[in-house]
């Protein structure tokens, strides 16, 4: 089994004027996320296995593309990270991560009912990346999801042509090349896809972009169609980092940022 590394891991607290204590205490307003590479063939790291399930070892073991399972374990290991960050355990291979019917991730606990910590999982988003996978944890109660877009000029094409002639307007107020900002409304558009838990699995008109607001160290992105809630994004080594959550709730702090 690869070796994995640890690239950050952050906490994110919200707020919402709406939320009582016993809200916050349950972890409606909490969120962790973490980042993670496969290790180089001879570069030093842990070893994915002591992070992962028995059947997504398995899985991992039958997978014979190495891109796939590096994309896999890498993943499955920052959801793990994510997940025991949140519950505040050490027994990440008691959850199994597995796909739901539309391919979307969800969390097992079957194995962890004997716990305690059974009820109370919360839900996980996992992104990738040419080289890394990052994963949120955060609670049913207040839908997020997360995406990474790597900057492709060969991609150009493909992304124009899903933009409107509106969005196409809103992406020419942005100061950035033409480039960057078409994969910035892409990947919002993946973020938000996976908050709805539809991925983008339906027309793509119906997620248009209705605004672009600069407000470092975010743009923040508004949606003709989901008025409820918003996207922040902000750039990374490699391309772009996607957060969508409700709109009315706050990000408190940007600590988290240094994990991305």
């Amino acid at each position: 089994m690869e070796n994995i590394r640890v690239l950050g891991t952050g906490h994110i607290d919200l707020a919402r004027d709406d939320m009582g204590e016993v809200d916050i205490a349950i972890g409606v307003l909490r969120a962790t996320l973490a980042h993670v590479a496969v290790c180089e063939e001879g570069e030093a790291g842990e070893d994915a296995e002591n992070w992962l399930h028995p059947e997504e070892v398995s899985l991992a073991r039958r997978m014979s593309h190495d891109g796939r399972r590096i994309s896999y374990i890498a993943g499955r290991v920052a959801a793990k990270i994510s997940l025991t960050n949140w519950l505040a355990t050490d027994e990440p291979d008691r959850f199994w991560v597995r796909p739901g019917v539309f391919g979307q991730p969800f969390i097992d606990g079957t194995s962890a009912i004997g716990s305690g910590l059974g009820h109370k999982l919360p839900c996980v988003s996992i992104a990738h990346s040419e080289d890394a996978s990052m994963a949120m944890a955060y609670h049913r109660a207040h839908p997020m999801g997360i995406d990474l877009a790597p900057i492709d000029e060969d991609a150009m094409p493909l992304l124009q042509a899903e933009l409107t002639r509106e969005e196409l307007a809103v992406m020419a107020k942005l100061d950035l090349p033409e480039c960057d900002a078409a994969q910035l409304l892409w990947s919002c558009k993946e973020s938000l896809g996976k908050t709805l838990n539809t991925a983008l699995m339906v027309p793509l008109p119906v997620f248009e972009v209705a605004e672009l607001i600069e407000e470092p160290p975010f743009i923040t992105i508004h949606y003709r169609n989901f008025e409820q809630f918003r996207t922040i994004a902000c750039r990374n080594q490699t391309g772009w980092f996607t957060l969508t959550l409700p709109r009315e709730t706050e990000i408190t702090d940007t600590s988290w940022l240094e994990c991305i």
